[in-house]
């Protein structure tokens, strides 16, 4: 399992997602007696292929057990905000700042956690801090760029710019970097950081779905479409993908092709939560909410029965 391990994260950092994809899920089918540090490693691999409950399933089992550490309590934070669980996502954070108050990775997730939660003069004093006790890292023009993105675009994308020109060729400063220019740059702006991007690292899921995010945003619905599809091509479990793609294809008026798809994705993700509740409420805008009920239900008993398995599931 090891060798597949390396072989995935390999296929992740070398942009070869497929691959990556294809090794994640031979190890979701085989036991589940890996170890902690284990677990951890392949939850980052779903994570930087978009499958949101994959790294859930593997993450969880860890922050739950007694081999948790600092990373992985970042990996879990990053999962629940991802879904969506920006509550959760910050009292988690906090608990674990109590025990590991002084690590890097937790201190970043808390500056944005300020942000969204609109305290903002104590998000620019602990990124102050940040840059203070770490001047070199090019991680803090990412964080800047987030922090301003909204509010002052210039200042931000004078911190993006120089993040990029720190680390040209990593997917990640690009991927931040699309998000902070979706947040504030014009179409003009992000279009040629899209265009970059791609010239410099190639096809990137994370930054295709930054674009359908934007066009999702301006109800741009066939770029939307155009980009989600781009990304699942990439990585067929992009939990994003998925959502932008059928959501579009509902606006375009292909309602029953957008609810099939969202079903045919849930019979092989079926503990995907963010899936559930967008086909929800498609149903419910095309008065269908018996079907709706039918497949949340079924996600209920499913959930149910996965977090009495995983609070219950050993560890080496």
């Amino acid at each position: 399992m090891s060798s597949l391990l390396e072989q995935a994260e390999l296929a992740v950092q070398s942009g070869r997602y497929a691959e990556a994809c294809v090794a994640l899920a031979t190890c979701l089918s085989g036991d589940w007696s890996r170890d902690a540090e284990e677990a951890t490693r392949w939850a980052y691999v779903a994570l930087k292929v978009g499958d949101l409950t994959a790294a859930t399933e593997l993450i969880t089992p860890v922050v739950s057990g007694k081999s948790r550490d600092a990373y992985a309590d970042s990996l879990y934070v990053h999962t629940l905000q991802a879904l969506g669980l920006d509550g959760l996502a910050s009292w988690e954070l906090r608990r674990a700042l109590r025990k590991w108050p002084d690590d890097i990775y937790l201190l970043r997730q808390r500056v944005s956690d300020l942000e969204r939660r609109g305290k903002r003069t104590q998000a620019e004093h602990l990124l102050e801090r940040i840059e203070a006790a770490h001047p070199d890292d090019p991680a803090n023009r990412l964080l800047a760029a987030g922090l301003y993105a909204s509010d002052d675009w210039p200042r931000a994308k004078a911190a993006l710019e120089g993040a990029i020109l720190d680390a040209p060729t990593e997917d990640y400063t690009w991927i931040a970097a699309a998000c902070a220019a979706r947040r504030g740059g014009s179409e003009g702006e992000f279009g040629d950081l899209l265009r970059r991007a791609e010239e410099t690292v190639g096809a990137r899921p994370g930054i295709l779905i930054q674009a359908a995010y934007r066009a999702r945003e301006q109800s741009n619905w066939s770029v939307s479409l155009d980009f989600a599809t781009r990304a699942l091509a990439l990585c067929p479990r992009y939990d994003y993908g998925v959502l932008y793609r059928c959501r579009a294809l509902f606006e375009l008026g292909e309602r029953e092709e957008a609810l099939n798809e969202l079903e045919r994705h849930l019979e092989v993700v079926p503990l995907d939560g963010l899936c559930v509740r967008l086909h929800r409420s498609l149903c419910r805008r095309a008065g269908q909410r018996l079907r709706g009920a039918r497949v949340s239900m079924r996600y209920l008993f499913r959930s149910t029965a996965e977090l009495w398995r995983t609070n219950r599931r050993p560890h080496k």
